[in-house]
């Protein structure tokens, strides 16, 4: 019996350590990715981020009590994560349009707004002890992501493309702006 006891006890602490590795892996594939779609989305946050009401809405975040804000926070989550999930269904499924807009809903839902409200209480809640660990945590998760990532040779390319594309849309906005049509070598 004490063997039987002593098997179960060994088998559970793999499967948690298991579970561990499994959620870790999770969290840095929701880093990464985030980490990834963030800058489509910042055109937005910075729109958002010049707006009176954006600025009341932080002002009355940052007076809330620290629990209070974790609580603000994780309800926009919880409409989002899910609705994530939905729309990665719908396009697996066939329903590629809506699923897209789903999806594109629920990254703005959780990246921009929560993104706001979070900066509004950040404060506050890293007087959390246990959320202040784990924030430490998901930053050095995401700054060993980010360094990894942009040390590759896909980054490189990305930048390249990027930059191409900004450069080729400010010419394009100067020649709609300055009335100007034609090539670049006129």
């Amino acid at each position: 019996m004490a063997r039987d006891a002593i098997a179960d006890s060994s088998k559970r602490r793999r499967a948690l350590r298991g579970l561990s590795y499994t959620g870790r892996a999770i969290i840095v594939l929701y880093v990464g990715l985030d980490a990834v779609i963030f800058p489509i989305f910042r055109p937005s946050s910075r729109w958002l981020s010049g707006q009176t009401f954006v600025h009341a809405a932080q002002r009355r975040v940052s007076r809330l009590p620290a629990y209070v804000i974790l609580v603000v926070l994780a309800l926009p989550f919880a409409i989002a994560e899910p609705a994530k999930i939905l729309a990665l269904y719908l396009i697996a499924t066939g329903r590629a349009f809506i699923g897209v807009l789903i999806l594109v809903g629920a990254y703005f839902v959780s990246l921009v707004i929560v993104e706001r409200l979070f900066r509004g209480g950040r404060t506050k809640l890293l007087t959390i002890p246990w959320f202040k660990a784990a924030w430490q945590w998901l930053m050095a998760v995401r700054r060993r992501l980010l360094k990894r990532g942009r040390s590759t040779r896909i980054w490189a390319s990305f930048v390249k493309t990027r930059d191409r594309v900004r450069r080729h849309a400010h010419v394009a906005r100067f020649r709609r702006r300055s009335g100007h049509s034609g090539s670049l070598a006129e």
